[in-house]
Order: structure tokens, then sequence, then C-alpha cells
């Protein structure tokens, strides 16, 4: 077989196979009376030059590959989803507000004052400071973690954080709540990510709700969307007016967000949301266009599992082994505006997570009940067999929990309780 470009690609040869052309090239040129046997010059040649070809027509073929983007890496794959504007993500710090400092009321902590995650080790800095220690001897501050990364926190006691570099009375933080999925950071975007978000971004051709939403995923800051239309020219449907569309985005700049609707929307469809942004169009005159940012639903779970007859063993720490999976799931799944909250589509990843390492069930029977508190604040009513509900708070129950468009469902540790039988 020859070294060739072929409709299927690079085709190349074996090692033997470039020796055998190596062979036959020196016997036609010198004759029948070359030496190539075993140990002669001629053989020892043929072998250093046929390491040499075959080791470079395997970099051809690596090269030729990586004009592909399915194949490319590193520095090729960032030059080829250029070709389509698609850039790279770099890292960014986890940050949350979801901390709560104490100590001597009047003690002032101010920005880069450090505390450390003791359950994984990660070191926060307080930002936005300083922020000063109130009459009850509590603050709430703000900080973000040192390095760039999906560091995640579940909500704590003050023994799972340790300040590593304070200020004289204040005695001790904690976090008053999980940090909230769209305040976890991330490590430069991989390979795999940027090949998949590369031709999510391919639909970005504007006049179509695909394109409009893949332009705004693109700004710096936005960590989710989604679009919503009402194809009805007269009815208002959800809310958004006839004819019109509406995009529900996290984060982003105001601004930005606003004129990447504005260049992909269809002429004269208007962009609906609770949030306005006048755009000047190439003309000089101002266009409104609307967006809206979603509302967090506080969901309640409770989850009950029964051992009676299961030939698998509990994990030692099962209850933290269900709200742990319980949590994970719903916001890998439900983290979304517009997404109901279905309660039997956990029992899944928690029958899973308790099998032992034999494959063994080690409960017999999994109920997930869900709840939503209205505006209470205050855990639902549980239900039969626990407290009476309170006024104004929803009931625990098994059926789809639903979540409007310009929501989307909240998940907390604290909001998680967790039975086992």
């Amino acid at each position: 077989m020859a070294f060739a470009i072929t409709d299927t690609g690079i085709q190349i040869q074996t090692l033997e196979e470039i020796k055998a052309e190596w062979n036959a090239f020196f016997q036609a040129e010198y004759g029948e009376g070359f030496k190539l046997g075993e140990g002669s010059i001629g053989a020892k040649f043929v072998g250093i030059a046929s390491e040499r070809e075959a080791l470079y027509q395997q970099l051809f073929q690596s090269l030729v590959s990586f004009i592909d983007p399915n194949n490319a890496t590193g520095s090729m794959l960032d030059i080829l989803c250029l070709l389509t504007n698609t850039i790279r993500q770099g890292p960014i710090k986890s940050k949350s507000s979801n901390f709560l400092a104490t100590g001597i009321p009047g003690v002032v902590i101010n920005t880069g004052r450090q505390f450390q995650n003791v359950i994984n080790g990660s070191f926060w800095n307080v930002l936005d400071g300083p922020f000063v220690i109130g009459g009850g001897g509590t603050i709430a501050i703000t900080a973000e973690a040192n390095e760039a990364g999906p560091f995640e926190f579940l909500a704590s006691g003050s023994s799972e954080w340790a300040i590593t570099l304070g200020t004289p009375n204040w005695t001790a933080v904690e976090a008053t709540a999980d940090i909230d999925p769209e305040d976890v950071g991330r490590l430069q975007e991989a390979n795999v990510l940027l090949r998949t978000r590369r031709k999510d971004e391919l639909l970005v051709n504007g006049n179509d709700l695909d394109g409009i939403r893949a332009e705004v995923l693109r700004l710096t800051g936005v960590t989710l969307a989604r679009t919503f239309e009402n194809q009805n020219p007269i009815v208002v449907v959800d809310g958004i007016p006839g004819g019109a569309f509406e995009v529900v985005v996290e984060g982003g700049d105001d601004d930005a967000i606003a004129a990447a609707i504005f260049d992909n929307k269809p002429p004269g469809a208007e962009a609906f949301g609770s949030t306005n942004v006048f755009v000047t169009d190439s003309q000089g005159d101002l266009k409104p266009i609307g967006f809206t940012r979603p509302s967090d639903v506080d969901m309640w779970l409770l989850i009950t599992c029964d051992t009676t007859g299961a030939e698998g063993a509990l994990p030692p720490n099962a209850e933290q082994v269900v709200l742990e999976t319980a949590l994970a799931y719903g916001n890998e799944n439900f983290n979304t505006p517009g997404y109901d909250v279905v309660p039997p589509a956990f029992i899944g990843s928690i029958f899973a997570a308790l099998r032992d390492e034999q494959g063994k069930d080690s409960v017999t029977s999994v109920v997930v009940l869900a709840s939503y508190d209205n505006g209470a604040g205050v855990a639902p009513a549980y239900p039969v067999g626990f407290p009476a509900p309170g006024a104004g708070v929803d009931p625990y129950v098994a059926t789809t929990k639903n979540i409007e468009i310009r929501e989307r469902a909240d998940f907390d540790s604290l909001q998680i309780g967790v039975t086992i039988t």
C-alpha cells in the first residue's frame, strides 16, 4: 500500500511496507548485488530511514486530522474555532454572598481577608469589603475562591470553615446557604466542551430563536439562556404579547444582552421582557429591547428511604449521600427556567447512590415529595404524621410542581429532609 491522500483521508504505510519500498529502490538503482542482508550497512540505513519516514507519515496524518475540529486539540482547536468566532472560555473563580461572619460588634473585615473550607481545602478571599460587624455580632459577607475552578460548598456550621487570614475579634464564618449553581467557577474550557459549544454557535444565523439564544450565550458572564415565543398574533400566551418572543437569561451585562438580541431578532418581532434596554439602530433611532432575569423558586424535598428486606448494606453516611445525590440531581436537571420539578425523577439516582460494592440495593423503596414555600420563607407542611400546615404554606406532594417560564427551581441542602427507616 502506498502513502497517499485518498477520498477518505490520509493513507499511511506500515513500517514493513516502507522498508520494502526502500529495498526495492536500492535494488533498482544499484542492482541485485547491493547488499541488504541482515547486519549489512544497507540494511541498517534502510531501518533508520524507514523509521524516520514512518514518524513523518504519522505526523503528517496528525496535522491533517487537526484540520477537523472534532480531532483538533489545544491551540490548533482554538485557531479552527476562530473561523466561527468561537473563543475558548477562560477560567473563572467561584463567588458567593452566602457567608455570615461572626465577631465583636464594630469589627471591620476588609477585602482580602481569607478563610478556608476545611472539607475541600479551598481558600476564599473576602470581596467587596469593608464589612462592619453589626450590633447583633454578625454581618453577611461576600467572598471569592482564591483559585479558579468549580469550588462548591453546602450550607454548614462554622466548624467546616476556618479563618486563615483574619482580623482581631472576627471569630467565625459560616455558609448560610449552598453556593448557587450560577456562581460556581470553572477551569479553562476543556477541548470536548469547546467542540460542543462551537457546534451550538454554528446556529448563530439570526432571525430564529436558536440563533438568538446562541448569540446571548456567547456573552461574557452569561450562564444560561432560554427563549420562548408566542406565535399567536392576537392572544397573550404565558404573559408574552402576540407575535413577540422572550429571552430569559442569567448573568451578563444588560447592554450587551440587549445588543445581541437586537442584532439577531426577526424584523418586526417584539423582544418582550421585564428588563428593557434601548438600543440605537443603524438610522440613529432608539429601539426598546426586552429580556427577563429568572426568579428563583425555593424547592423543598422530603425523602424517605425504606430498608426493609434490602439485600445490600447502607453506607455509614447514608443520609448525607441521599441529600447530596438529590441536590446534585435537582441542580443538573431542574435548574432551568420553565422546567417543572418531577419528584419521582429523583428516585433512580438515589437507588444508584445507595447500592453497595456488589451492586445490591440497600433500600427497597424511595419516596420523594416536593413543595415550594409560596413566599412564606419557612419549611412547608409535612405529610400525614408530621406537623400541620402553616398559613400560606404549600404541602409536600409526589406530583409535578409547576415552574413558570420566568422561574427556575432553586435547591439547597438546608431544604432537603432525609429519613431512612
